[in-house]
């Protein structure tokens, strides 16, 4: 089975900044991600309609909220 098909979304954002950041954090930490539907803010009447959707791995779906989680907790106390 293609890797792809087992991924799923963990979060979903409507602002191309916070996804990328949050893929590229994902990404320097071992996780294997992708955005979906990033072009989608091209348009931005579509951007709004949809918003770009980060996944991961099934199986590793929790270790990576939990890690970013970890990150909005730290955001929080600064």
């Amino acid at each position: 089975m293609v890797a792809w098909l087992l991924m799923t979304t963990i979060r979903s954002f409507t602002n191309q900044v916070e996804a990328a950041l949050c893929l590229s954090f994902l990404q320097a930490n071992g996780f294997d991600a992708v955005l979906l539907d990033e072009g989608s803010f091209q348009n931005n009447y579509a951007g709004m309609a949809i918003p770009i959707r980060l996944q991961v791995q099934e199986e590793e779906a929790t270790d990576a909220l939990a890690l970013l989680k970890t990150v909005r907790e730290e955001e929080k106390e600064t």
